[in-house]
């Protein structure tokens, strides 16, 4: 989405038990506590204790908190670029929480990620820099950390004019990829998202 006042909206959510029945309805329009719609689209889930931005205990009532990240002026997140799909993964040796993003200008030609930076995951977030990993387009990302002993992290990422699907290795702060490690070459995807299960990973894509 374009940027203005309010650079990007996503959740970090922490749920608790509820004391009352609460029903997500897919399709549905969000609404914040004070009525104000959600835009998380292709927002993401953290369980870190407590909430950045949108709070909720039963993923059905929202209560919006402050920015995270705010624009620049002259940089890749000024108001007049474009900041989507942020992620934000935690790293146990810098003890930060580092947030990705489609990184783009108005008219989604650059086609680069972005990374920010904060001690607690409300923020506020400190903006690293915007840059093609390993010279190639991204543009719809996703992250995935693994929980192996070191938390090995990888950007999943829509590349090569979205023809080609690639999986990039973090390096061992989260700022920057260190090595592509699988590429599926003619996969028009984007968006992606991996889980595991039972000592196994991958992805279903839906569109």
């Amino acid at each position: 989405m374009l940027v203005s006042s309010v650079l990007s909206i996503f959740s970090l959510v922490i749920l608790s038990a509820c004391s009352r029945a609460v029903v997500i309805v897919p399709g549905a329009t969000w609404t914040d506590t004070s009525g104000n719609v959600i835009q998380a689209h292709g927002g993401g889930i953290l369980k870190a204790g407590w909430v950045d931005l949108l709070l909720s205990s039963d993923m059905v009532s929202w209560t919006r908190q402050n920015d995270a990240l705010t624009p620049i002026s002259g940089s890749m997140i000024s108001t007049s670029n474009i900041v989507e799909r942020p992620k934000v993964l935690f790293n146990k040796v810098t003890s930060e929480y580092v947030m990705w993003f489609h990184s783009d200008s108005s008219n989604y030609g650059a086609a680069q990620v972005g990374v920010a930076t904060a001690k607690s995951p409300c923020g506020p977030y400190t903006f690293k820099s915007s840059f093609k990993p390993l010279g190639a387009e991204s543009r719809d990302m996703g992250l995935y950390q693994d929980d192996d002993a070191s938390q090995t992290a990888y950007l999943l990422y829509a590349s090569d004019n979205n023809q080609n699907f690639k999986i990039s290795k973090l390096d061992s702060n989260y700022y920057n990829v260190s090595s592509q490690t699988s590429v599926l070459s003619g996969s028009t995807l984007e968006a992606p998202g991996i889980i595991k299960r039972n000592g196994r990973n991958g992805a279903r894509p839906t569109q």
